[in-house]
């Protein structure tokens, strides 16, 4: 007989979500070269960097953080290093990315302090990337929100959390569109209320949960892969609520990921392997 030199046990749960309809082709996403030049004429541009600039009214810069104070449309552009964006309003922000790279060290990348809702619109042939680090901050997210956050549009948007979460929404978090990466060591996705993904291509890796929800999910479009961790209690989706499934391809792993409840309209297959290496 052998000896066994190695034995392990994963345990993998997944979910293969089959679209009604074919998922768009992803096109190649480059930066452009006139960021700047295009910036929608009705929003006031924010363009980041060693000297920040602020062409309109509603935001103010202090060192570097950029506070935005009034409801509006903003253009966000440019690299800002170890500062942040903060939105501060009773009001409806949308942010247009337009191509912006920020990186914080002390606490998220960009931070919703209060807002009716905020909106990022990924404008298209951009890439937009947000990311903390390890620290003490209690807002523990490169993209934390106290309020309703919207992501949509045609762009990209790389989020790398190094604190806890990717992004973290005390409210609901709605995804409507957009190419999304996030990794984080805890869970890459978070809302306090409800998770709702409308479309869009989205890839979740976390060493928690991938995508994770203190009350409802729904996944109505769109193309997920979530990859959480193998430790127990963690997975690739987790609900407290109600998890329903209508649409698009959801492909989920991880040690115990939340099954679909009986209100879902689409087909899913959820099944555990047990991998076992024995030599």
């Amino acid at each position: 007989m052998k000896n066994i030199k190695t034995l392990f046990t994963i345990l993998v749960l997944i979910f293969i979500l089959a679209a009604c309809s074919t998922a768009p082709t992803s096109a190649a996403v480059s930066q452009p070269s006139n960021i700047t030049q295009t910036a929608d004429e009705t929003s006031t541009q924010i363009i980041l960097g060693k000297t920040i600039i602020i062409n309109g009214d509603g935001a103010q810069a202090n060192g570097n953080l950029v506070t935005i104070t009034s409801g509006g449309t903003y253009s966000l552009s440019g690299e800002l290093n170890d500062g942040q964006v903060d939105v501060n309003t009773k009001e409806k922000v949308v942010l247009n990315l337009n191509g912006v790279t920020i990186n914080n060290s002390s606490g998220p990348a960009l931070q919703i302090t209060d807002a009716k809702k905020v909106t990022l619109n990924l404008k298209e042939d951009t890439i937009n990337s947000f990311t903390d680090a390890k620290s003490d901050n209690e807002n523990d997210a490169a993209i934390f929100t106290n309020d309703t956050l919207v992501i949509k549009g045609s762009g990209t948007l790389v989020v790398i959390g190094n604190n806890q979460e990717g992004i973290s929404s005390d409210d609901d978090l709605i995804i409507e569109g957009g190419t999304i990466k996030v990794s984080a060591p805890d869970d890459g996705l978070n809302a306090h209320d409800d998770i709702t993904i409308n479309d869009g291509l989205l890839y979740v890796s976390a060493g928690g949960d991938a995508i994770d929800s203190n009350g409802t999910l729904n996944i109505n479009g769109g193309t997920i892969i979530a990859m959480g961790s193998t430790a127990p209690g963690d997975g690739g989706v987790d609900a407290e609520g109600i998890f329903t499934l209508n649409g698009g391809t959801l492909i989920a792993t991880g040690n115990a990921d939340a099954a679909p409840s009986s209100e879902s309209k689409q087909i899913s297959l959820y099944d555990s392997f047990q991998f076992i290496r024995i030599g």
